[in-house]
C-alpha cells in the first residue's frame, strides 16, 4: 500500500501495551515524538575561530498524550494511578506505547514504538463553565527510545 502524500495528522491511534490486545485509548492530540542529537563544542587550540561540532547523546522529550475524561475507569487510569502514586517502594510498570498514523482505510501508514514507557505528569483541567468544552487530562510518559516504521 503506498501512502497518500502527505499524510493526515488527524487520523492515528495510540495503543498502551504494544500489541493489539492491549487496550485501546482514544486522544485527540500526541506529541513529543521527536528526537534530537547532543553535541559538544570543541575549540581548536591556537585557532580562535576554530570550533568543531562533534555528536553526543540522543535525547527525546516526553510523550504527551491529550483526551477528553472518560467516566469510568479504564487500564490507563489504572495504569497512570498506581505510577503517580507509587511511593518508589512500588514498582512502576513500564509499557511500550504504539502510535500509529492511519490510512483512510484504518490501516496504519506510519508507526513510532516508545518503548518502557511510564507516567510521569498526568494534569486535569481546567474547568470553566463559560466555556461550555469537554473536559481534558493532559498524559506525560517518559520513555527509552522511539523507533519508526512505515508499514507500506
Amino acid at each position: 500500500m503506498t501512502a497518500p502524500y502527505p499524510v493526515a495528522g488527524f487520523h492515528f491511534e495510540v495503543r498502551i501495551g504494544g500489541d493489539a490486545t492491549r487496550a485501546h485509548a482514544a486522544f485527540t492530540e500526541v506529541s513529543g515524538l521527536d528526537v534530537e542529537r547532543e553535541f559538544e563544542e570543541i575549540r581548536e587550540h591556537g585557532e580562535d575561530g576554530m570550533v568543531h561540532q562533534v555528536p553526543g547523546r540522543l535525547r527525546h522529550g516526553n510523550l504527551v498524550l491529550k483526551r477528553g475524561m472518560v467516566g469510568t475507569s479504564d487500564p490507563l487510569f489504572t495504569w497512570c494511578q498506581e505510577a503517580m502514586e507509587s511511593d518508589l517502594g512500588t514498582q512502576i510498570t513500564p509499557r511500550t506505547v504504539v502510535v500509529s498514523l492511519l490510512s483512510p482505510e484504518g490501516d496504519p501508514l506510519i508507526t513510532w514504538n516508545c518503548s518502557s514507557a511510564w507516567p510521569v505528569k498526568w494534569a486535569i483541567g481546567p474547568f470553566d463553565a463559560q466555556q461550555g468544552q469537554v473536559a481534558m487530562e493532559t498524559i506525560e510518559l517518559a520513555y527509552h527510545r522511539v523507533t519508526r516504521e512505515y508499514q507500506g
